[in-house]
């Protein structure tokens, strides 16, 4: 290593082998962090393999575990690559460097069980600044245990700017070392504080910590904890009245054990604020709709830009020699495209919508299990940013239906699934309980305005289903899937026979990692910049190779991916013959266009349904095998 110290050059856990050098050893401590543990004269170094996911330590001088904190702190890293071009020739990537900043993240005191068992000693402090921390370790040890001079210290100082306001340093009996770890590692407790890269997104969310938290502790910890120290204190009061002969009542309320007032005060104090306080709400959407930036603005373009989106990448898997290695996992890559893309979408929808009270109702609602799963999560050994990133993003998930859910009731047009049926509403006027296939049909039609929705589409995604209602029933995310289609680059005689939402998906993810590879490599080239040309062609063989692999049929044409279906024909008119003349599609056809009318007789039967039904008499028209739907421009339907 740059530090000429040496750690952990294999990972020692049956099994695993995975091998170490001083590049991956940072991308390891980026994932999950790294602990030191310091005493006079000696240190442990600890980490969590991205491939078992279980804790390595290394024992090393005090001197060399501050020379490992400070590289992996304050110096610059410089990162070399190198890519294949189409010859096969080596081609050496311009250096990359990054300037990380470590943080002491231990906000949270162990359960007192697992304090006792393990022999572990503590304090906690709001101190901001290293000397103040360090006064207040060197008087716990003075004044309250001497003996832990000679036990290990979790805490070996903090970058400039702490993410944390209260900060747990622990001791550690060297004895007790291998049962700590071996706690840790059958558990899943972090019960060794790490060290962890600094990012805006865990410092946002540390900023939240203190409406569910007090002195180290989640409120339901401080309470649980209070309740324990009152029982003990209780019995020891009892004891001193039987053997004094005083009265145990009067006692009790001279000690004040009972006496919750001041944190049920905390608690209350905080509960008014979430409820009151505007700018809780701002904040906590802020981190919602917080767009990813792990290594994003330290490294090179395209370099480890999607370490975010995934816990545990690396799990049973090789993990890389370098920063750059992962990035031929192809498919790693485009579902982290997809991520991003569905990100951006929500978080806009979402800020659109901020000032709904729908949106605020949420917000204060759930913050609170918002930091207890975030509280949780930090008390795992398996704690990283991607975890953090997944936890907000599905709150986020929730909110963006939530505020879907409040759009559609104020929308004049709306159309959603019901329980086992539907709910159109049309110029204001709600009509529910609309039940048939023929529904689907239409929402599929309206979702897709000036396009052909193609009745063997429509047969493809629900033909072979049994026709009950209940089972033919579909959650609203299937519907999601299925709509995404009319959104590929396709022409209308290359369109899928098996349209279903995983696929659609993953195509569409495809779709677009090549248009951005391609559109990475024009500009490349008109830069002159011959190694990113290199690289971005490198890249999207990758991409290609997948697909072949995949089976997936496509052709390549002005910089875009378009895949060919399997039932794609010529022309329209060769497209129409068949399904005129074959058995097949005319049983199809019969069977769709039945559900429709059947779909359109029962809004016709109910009287306050006109103006639907004339709309859709008028605008949905059926031609060459297919439906197609033209509003006027001033109906915009909104659809979950």
């Amino acid at each position: 290593m740059h530090t000429d110290v040496q750690i952990a050059p294999e990972c020692p856990h049956k099994g695993c082998g995975q091998v170490f050098n001083d590049t991956n050893f940072r991308l390891a401590v980026y994932l999950n962090g790294v602990f030191f543990l310091v005493k006079s004269d000696k240190g442990i170094i600890g980490f969590t393999c991205p491939k078992c996911q279980k804790t390595i330590t290394n024992s090393a001088s005090y001197n060399d575990v501050l020379k490992i904190k400070n590289w992996l702190s304050n110096t610059f890293v410089d990162i070399v690559s190198c890519t294949e071009n189409e010859k096969g020739e080596v081609i050496l990537n311009p250096k990359s460097s990054f300037e990380p900043t470590l943080n002491y993240l231990s906000p949270f005191m162990l359960k007192d069980e697992i304090v006792d068992e393990l022999s572990i000693d503590y304090f906690g402090s709001t101190h901001m600044d290293d000397v103040s921390i360090a006064d207040e370790i060197l008087n716990h040890i003075n004044q309250t245990k001497p003996e832990l001079k000679d036990w290990y210290c979790s805490f070996v100082g903090d970058s400039n700017k702490p993410i944390c306001k209260f900060r747990t340093v622990y001791w550690f009996d060297e004895k007790k070392i291998s049962a700590c770890l071996q706690y840790e590692n059958d558990h899943g407790i972090r019960i060794f504080p790490r060290y962890h890269y600094h990012t805006g997104l865990m410092e946002s969310v540390n900023s939240l910590l203190e409406f569910n938290y007090f002195m180290g502790k989640t409120f339901d910890q401080a309470k649980a904890d209070h309740e324990k120290d009152n029982a003990k204190a209780l019995d020891v009061i009892n004891a001193c009245a039987e053997k004094t002969n005083q009265n145990y009542k009067n006692l009790v309320k001279e000690s004040e054990v009972n006496n919750t007032a001041f944190l049920t005060k905390i608690i209350k104090q905080n509960q008014e604020r979430i409820a009151n306080d505007p700018v809780i709400p701002a904040k906590f959407l802020k981190v919602l709709t917080s767009a990813p930036a792990p290594l994003g603005n330290l490294l090179t373009d395209g370099v480890c830009d999607y370490l975010w989106s995934e816990p545990r990448p690396f799990e049973d898997k090789d993990f890389p020699e370098s920063f750059v290695d992962e990035i031929d996992d192809t498919v790693l890559r485009l579902r982290t495209h997809e991520k991003f893309n569905k990100h951006v979408k929500m978080a806009k929808r979402v800020h659109e919508n901020q000032n709904k009270q729908y949106v605020q109702n949420f917000l204060r609602g759930k913050l609170v299990k918002f930091l207890e799963g975030y509280e949780n999560l930090m008390q795992s050994n398996r704690f990283s940013y991607a975890d953090v990133w997944q936890l907000k993003e599905n709150c986020l998930i929730d909110l963006y239906e939530a505020v879907n859910r409040g759009l559609r009731d104020d929308m004049p047009y709306a159309m959603h699934r019901e329980g086992e049926g539907w709910r159109i509403v049309f110029n204001g006027k709600p009509f529910s309980g609309l039940r048939g296939k023929g529904f689907y049909w239409i929402y599929y039609i309206i979702s897709a305005p000036g396009k052909k929705v193609y009745y063997r589409d429509l047969h493809a995604q629900f033909g072979d289903k049994e026709q009950t209602e209940k089972v033919i029933a579909i959650e609203e995310k299937d519907v999601k899937g299925f709509l995404i289609g009319e959104q590929l680059s396709l022409s209308d005689d290359a369109v899928y026979s098996n349209r279903n939402k995983e696929e659609l998906e993953k195509r569409q993810s495809y779709e677009n990692i090549y248009k951005k590879l391609s559109f990475e490599k024009a500009e490349a080239i008109s830069k002159g910049d011959t190694t990113k040309v290199d690289r971005k062609i490198h890249e999207i063989n990758k991409v290609l190779k997948h697909l072949d692999g995949e089976n997936l049929k496509y052709k390549l044409k002005d910089h875009k991916l378009i895949f060919e279906s399997k039932d794609t024909t010529d022309t329209k008119d060769t497209t129409d013959t068949k399904e005129a003349t074959g058995t097949k599609y005319k049983i199809i056809n019969d069977k769709i266009k039945k559900n429709y009318r059947d779909a359109m007789g029962k809004i016709k039967s109910i009287r306050e349904a006109k103006d639907l039904y004339t709309h859709f008499s008028d605008h949905i028209k059926s031609e060459g095998g297919a439906f197609i739907y033209t509003p006027h421009e001033d109906i915009i339907w909104h659809l979950d």
